[in-house]
């Protein structure tokens, strides 16, 4: 009976080891995957709507295989828009890339906003001012992408305001609320 105990036991305990083992390797992949970072042009003439955003892989070797990115209205305070999603307009790869961005590449984009909004470009300044948006990029798992095609990651970016006290204003990360 003793040695049904210790042999269960040792089952238990590998079984368990097996599990972490195979968790500490999903943690790594996880954390070593490629991960997209955005930033804003001047928002100089116009709409700040209209303003062209760029988008850079920080991965070393991964790349961010067929990249599709989506802008997202969060909010635009005392307007009772609700969050939206649209599509990034005129999506501008490196002339190599295919459908996606290399290591340490780059790339600019537009997002609809205005449309969506709705208003006269003379009151856009105003509701850009009380905006948030952030970006949602959606691109294949690397290493996988070829064998599971259904498997994509889905990165939300942090959220965006017009800063104004820049000159020329621009697009930036919402400081920390905490």
């Amino acid at each position: 009976m003793a040695r049904s105990g210790v042999r269960s036991l040792r089952s238990l305990l590998v079984t368990l080891f097996v599990i972490a083992g195979l968790t500490g390797i999903g943690y790594i992949v996880w954390t070593l995957r490629p991960t997209p970072t955005f930033s804003s042009e001047a928002a100089e003439e116009g709409s700040p709507f209209d303003t062209i955003f760029r988008v850079h892989n920080t991965s070393s070797s991964m790349a961010l295989a067929n990249l599709k990115l989506s802008c997202v209205l969060a909010q635009v305070r005392a307007s009772g828009l609700e969050p939206t999603l649209v599509e990034a307009r005129d999506v501008r790869l490196p002339a190599n890339a295919v459908a996606g961005l290399e290591p340490g590449a780059a790339a600019t984009f537009t997002c609809p906003f205005r449309a969506l909004i709705g208003h006269p470009i003379a009151q856009d300044a105003e509701k850009a001012k009380r905006a948030e948006i952030y970006f949602r990029a959606q691109y294949d798992v690397p290493w996988l992408a070829q064998y599971l095609r259904f498997l994509r990651i889905t990165d939300d970016s942090g959220h965006f305001f017009l800063n104004t006290r820049l000159l020329p204003p621009r697009w930036t990360p919402v400081p920390d609320r905490t």
